[in-house]
């Protein structure tokens, strides 16, 4: 049986702790684009809403 002799290869530093900021920046930025595009769903989602209200009464109105 041969044995090696090479040094053994030192751990790497975890991804966490070696992330640039730039990189973390970039992270920050994907969560705020992703809440402002849940806000700018719900606001849609609000004003279908609103619409559907709106054409309700007025077919009550209309029906009565």
């Amino acid at each position: 049986m041969e044995v090696d002799n090479k040094p053994p290869i030192p751990p790497q530093e975890s991804l966490k702790n070696s992330t640039p900021a730039s990189s973390k920046e970039t992270e920050g930025q994907i969560a705020i684009d992703s809440l402002t595009n849940a806000l700018s769903s719900l606001e849609i989602d609000a004003e279908a809403a609103k619409e559907d209200a709106t054409k309700s009464a007025l077919l009550k109105q209309v029906a009565t």
